[in-house]
């Protein structure tokens, strides 16, 4: 829902008027959100629903946002294969502690003792992401209708403050 205030009479007290604005997705969006849905995430459905709204967020938010989750996630996966290569199975919270949010960042998993935690990041998932960053990579040049209302809105010139929930979309 909208919410626009409206100084009102001489009190200058804002009035709300409250409206609904509906958005046509940017197309081929409905495909990805889909593939999204096959993802595992991880083996314990209460973390892979976290992930999975995560995702749909950045889906909705611009296919910037959606590209930067999708690579963050391969770059957490691909940590994670290297450490069960060297015969490692850390968490995903051991991940975040040794790579923290350089994805390139180079982790010696020989060399580190990993704990009692249980690893449950789906490494299968890791064969389709890079289809879906290109899919979305795609989506990314096409046209958007959520952007191009904004842009008509932001046309009278005013001064206004647009909100977003990823820094992708900022440069979106």
């Amino acid at each position: 829902a909208l919410v626009i205030a409206e100084a009102a009479g001489a009190a200058r007290v804002p009035v709300r008027r409250r409206s609904r604005r509906s958005f046509t997705a940017v197309p081929g969006l409905a495909a990805i959100v889909r593939a999204l849905d096959e993802l595992e995430l991880s083996r314990r459905a209460p973390i892979a629903a976290l992930i999975r709204g995560g995702l749909l967020q950045a889906a909705a938010s611009s296919p910037d946002a959606l590209i930067g989750a999708l690579r963050r996630y391969r770059g957490l996966l691909r940590h994670a294969a290297d450490a069960a290569v060297a015969g490692r199975a850390p968490a995903r919270a051991m991940l975040r502690r040794c790579v923290g949010r350089d994805a390139g960042q180079l982790v010696l998993w020989p060399l580190l003792a990993t704990g009692p935690e249980e690893a449950e990041l789906a490494l299968g998932d890791l064969a389709r992401l890079d289809g879906l960053i290109d899919e979305a990579a795609r989506l990314a040049g096409s046209r958007d209708p959520k952007y191009e209302r904004l842009r008509a809105l932001l046309a009278d010139g005013q001064r206004t403050l647009v909100f977003t929930t990823a820094v992708e979309t900022v440069a979106y």
